[in-house]
């Protein structure tokens, strides 16, 4: 997969099917998106996917900008999983913000002779969102291209959405988020120091800040599972933004790994969440802690 990351460096090329997205999480309705992508491409007809560092939002009105599902390096990381030939990766900017639709679909076709079009139901871009569906129609039929709509995915009575998931997450619905999401949420992370508060009671943890871009999951216990070395440990996860009642500057993500005594420090490690376990309890001294630990991996082990 080729990634650029300037508008104006767009490869020429004589056939593409594109799809534009800001694509936060890639849930099971990004994945429909991608899937009828692939499904267009033949030999020699390109797949190009153009997405954002940041959201648009944080541009548009900041104080509403939303945290993010996962962080830039996953899109990389799914869309090369996937197979797609070029990914767009833009920084949204004042500029990108106030380019009229036909201006921004123009430096596509300009150095593509034959462009298609993949997009959801709710797509909209350009100046004030006044690109949508139509638009891209009218487009489409003056420059012989085609334009693909995919309807929204309905899972279990609800329309898979990123606000959705954000708010499942957040909640601490994770089983529900992980099923829209068709993946389980994760953080990831440099390993850092602790306190070694956990080490002294007999349950060593690894220790992450939370990116501030990204989504929170309401404070409390989870089991997860570890992504170290290509090899998956199960994990028992601590997030909050305090400890034994102090408060710690940040949230912070601890997890006590199941069978695993190596050495993590300054490693990046992706934590991912599989159900809530319960909310945060305050402890009067680290025995009380010790023992609920112990409550709480024979609840786990279940």
């Amino acid at each position: 997969m080729i990634i650029i990351k300037d508008i104006n460096n767009i490869p020429e090329l004589s056939s593409a099917v594109l799809t534009i997205g800001f694509f936060d999480g890639f849930h099971l309705g990004h994945r429909k998106i991608i899937d009828t992508l692939l499904s267009l491409s033949i030999p020699n007809k390109k797949t190009i996917v153009v997405t954002f560092t940041n959201h648009p939002i944080s541009i548009i009105c900041p104080s509403k900008a939303p945290k993010m599902i996962s962080p830039t390096d996953y899109k990389i990381e799914f869309l090369k999983q996937k197979g797609i030939d070029y990914l767009i990766l833009l920084d949204f900017t004042d500029d990108i913000m106030r380019l009229k639709p036909i201006k921004f679909i123009n430096y596509f076709t300009s150095k593509i002779r034959l462009l298609d079009f993949v997009v959801g139901s709710d797509f909209r871009f350009g100046y004030k969102n006044e690109g949508d569906i139509n638009f891209l129609k009218n487009y489409s039929i003056m420059h012989f291209s085609n334009i693909m709509v995919v309807p929204p995915v309905i899972k279990d009575g609800f329309r898979v959405s990123s606000s959705l998931i954000r708010k499942l997450i957040s909640e601490g619905k994770i089983k529900e988020a992980n099923r829209f999401l068709g993946r389980d949420f994760f953080i990831e992370g440099i390993v850092e120091h602790g306190d070694g508060k956990g080490k002294n009671i007999g349950f060593p943890t690894v220790n992450i800040k939370l990116d501030n871009n990204i989504i929170a999951p309401k404070f409390g216990v989870y089991k997860g599972n570890v992504f170290i070395d290509n090899k998956i440990y199960d994990c028992f996860i601590f997030i909050s933004d305090e400890k034994l009642g102090r408060k710690i500057g940040g949230i912070i993500v601890e997890a006590f790994i199941k069978d695993f005594n190596g050495d993590l420090y300054g490693k990046k490690i992706r934590i991912s969440f599989k159900n809530f376990i319960r909310g945060v309890i305050k402890f009067d001294n680290e025995n009380d802690l010790k023992n609920q630990i112990l409550k709480d991996l024979e609840f786990t082990e279940k």
